[in-house]
């Protein structure tokens, strides 16, 4: 089962999802988001429902947004709806024992931050409630993003909120585990992305960052740096985190 989650702050936009894949008996570790980016706009998508319908899609998303120097939100919304429509002709609606496809989407486009899903052939902004979930047994989740104001929060708070959600749910439905992946997204001066995963992401997930906190402080000290360790410095020196600009 694919977890996916989407919230949207005053400052920011995260996305996340957990990593499992069930083959029959067998389990994998795969990520299921997908970053799109361009000169001035950055997009990311995950999937949920069946899983090479929604390859597929996210695909298709990708071409068509590839030759876009500008991306704003009715651009966008276009390539959506056409993209889902599409593959619901094509694979979904032949199919009566298809599982579907629901998208949760994030992005920075030139004209502001978005947060999107789809139901069906149904695309909706999430604007209020600003919180999107894909998942076929979404009530758990949804009943954490209710119960939490976190509008004005920064970044960092949004993306631990995010992953302590995840791991909820990965804790108590069957066939949702794995590792997890987050992404965050901003307008500039701030990176347009930022992406967490791997056994950082897992620490943040259950709270065990302030019982290492001292031993990195140290750590990040004795490399003559800011005394001020923020959660990317924890990232970075574990391998789990990476944001724009760390390619060039």
């Amino acid at each position: 089962m694919t977890l996916i989650i989407g919230l949207k702050s005053a400052s920011a936009v995260v996305i996340a999802a957990e990593t499992e894949e069930t083959l029959g008996a067998q389990r994998r570790c795969v990520y299921k988001l997908a970053r799109l980016s361009g000169a001035d706009w950055c997009v990311v998508v995950g999937g949920a429902g069946d899983g090479i319908i929604a390859e597929n899609a996210m695909r298709k998303i990708a071409r068509r947004l590839a030759p876009e120097a500008v991306l704003t939100e009715e651009k966008l919304e276009e390539v959506i709806e056409d993209v889902v429509g599409d593959v619901h002709n094509k694979f979904i609606d032949p199919d009566p024992k298809s599982e579907g496809l629901q998208l949760v989407l994030g992005a920075i486009c030139n004209d502001g931050l978005r947060l999107m899903s789809t139901s069906g052939r149904q695309v909706q902004f999430q604007d209020e409630p600003p919180y999107a979930y894909a998942s076929y047994d979404s009530e758990l989740g949804i009943y954490f993003l209710e119960r939490a104001n976190w509008k004005h929060w920064d970044w960092q708070n949004c993306a631990m909120l995010a992953a302590s959600v995840v791991a909820e749910v990965k804790g108590s439905i069957p066939f949702c585990g794995g590792l997890s992946q987050i992404y965050v997204l901003q307008a500039p001066p701030a990176p347009r992305w930022r992406h967490f995963s791997g056994l950082f992401l897992q620490m943040l997930e259950f709270n065990e960052l302030p019982r290492i906190d001292e031993t990195i402080r140290s750590y990040m000290n004795s490399l003559g740096k800011n005394k001020t360790v923020k959660i990317e410095d924890w990232g970075r020196e574990m391998g789990g985190f990476e944001q724009e600009g760390d390619e060039e």
